[in-house]
């Protein structure tokens, strides 16, 4: 019995499959099956598979094209190893990928899922944008699970005991951020991590599944994001007035951005009392400022007095040089948005995502 399961579900994979495949394949830990869920591909995606004589693949063909998280969650249901690692048919991962995260949760057993850091590549193999080191420890990646996934699904290692067996998988109703939803699911008492080595390129092209549905995603997030102060705070507050201000920490706009300050700090002071250190720990105070200058990019210039409160409130617990970067990072969004508009009564308009 091999120690992994990779688990890759794919459509119509071609022309990035074979790359993502042979990263695998040439992986320098070899003790793993390969099991890849064709999901009814119309293109040449099965005889790829087929064409590698290597006994560690085993293919599964759906009967019916069922999408990615019915996919996965078939091939949880057959992986026959407790480690499993997700890839996605499009990305590309680093040699020692496998070697590194294996060797890491055999010694963390209470660590239920890992990541790592990310590179991002173009159709053409070319690195693009600036890597993504994301924050290593359970409490600033439970905090971050309040506005964002914490760990990417493409570069997870998780163990099937608890992912499958317990929480059952993927939700089947969630498209796009099944990674954010399933991740928010994970027990307090388990923990979460990522190795800040960039072990995996995520590739970004036009036809990425992300790319084509931006709509569902923001209202997938939105569920999600009304769900997890229950999830991860205790909050249980089920009422209107409540969730209309939790939607404001994902809104692209609101008018009401004295609300999100007031949310942001109601989930600091509740996650505080879940976790003590968190009121001094440099990642989850980073994080809180970032959230707090975010508030510039959804706010009215007439809601100017919340938006400098939100300034002052980010000031004390950033490092200065990233306070200065996020701050102009989120004026370049502002002001971008007015002139894409046209909305020009305003310094800050009807501020929409870009």
């Amino acid at each position: 019995m091999p120690e992994v399961t990779v688990l890759m579900a794919v459509y119509n994979g071609t022309p990035y499959l074979t790359l993502a495949i042979e990263s695998i394949l040439n992986q320098t830990f070899t003790d793993f099956e390969f099991l890849i869920v064709n999901d009814c591909s119309t293109d040449n995606t099965r005889e790829i598979i087929l064409s590698y004589n290597d006994p560690r693949i085993r293919l599964l063909d759906n009967e019916q094209n069922i999408k990615q998280t019915k996919s996965l969650n078939r091939g949880l249901e057959h992986a026959r190893t407790e480690l499993v690692a997700r890839m996605d048919a499009d990305d590309v991962s680093h040699p020692k990928r496998l070697e590194m995260q294996a060797a890491y949760m055999r010694k963390r057993p209470e660590v239920a899922v890992l990541g790592t850091g990310l590179r991002f590549i173009n159709p053409d193999d070319k690195v693009i944008y600036a890597p993504y080191i994301p924050p290593k420890r359970n409490i600033p990646l439970r905090w971050l699970q309040l506005f964002a996934c914490p760990i990417s699904n493409g570069a997870a290692m998780f163990r099937k005991s608890i992912i499958w067996d317990e929480l059952g998988g993927y939700d089947p109703n969630i498209s796009y951020s099944q990674d954010w939803e399933l991740w928010s699911r994970v027990p307090l008492k388990y923990k979460l991590a990522n190795l800040p080595d960039l072990l995996l390129d995520v590739r970004r092209h036009p036809g990425a599944e992300t790319s084509k549905s931006v709509n569902l995603i923001r209202q997938e997030q939105r569920l999600i994001n009304r769900a997890n102060p229950s999830r991860i705070l205790g909050i249980t507050d089920n009422s209107e007035q409540w969730l209309s201000k939790v939607d404001t920490v994902q809104a692209q706009h609101t008018e009401h951005p004295e609300y999100r300050l007031e949310i942001i700090q109601k989930y600091f002071e509740h996650f505080c009392a879940l976790y003590p250190s968190a009121g001094n720990d440099p990642d989850v105070l980073s994080e809180l400022s970032y959230q707090y200058i975010k508030t510039l990019e959804c706010g009215c210039f007439h809601e100017l007095p919340v938006l400098l409160k939100a300034l002052q409130l980010a000031w004390p617990i950033s490092s200065k040089r990233l306070y200065i970067s996020r701050l102009a990072r989120s004026l370049a969004i502002c002001f971008g948005a007015v002139r894409v508009k046209g909305w020009l009564q305003c310094p800050f308009g009807q501020i929409n995502s870009p």
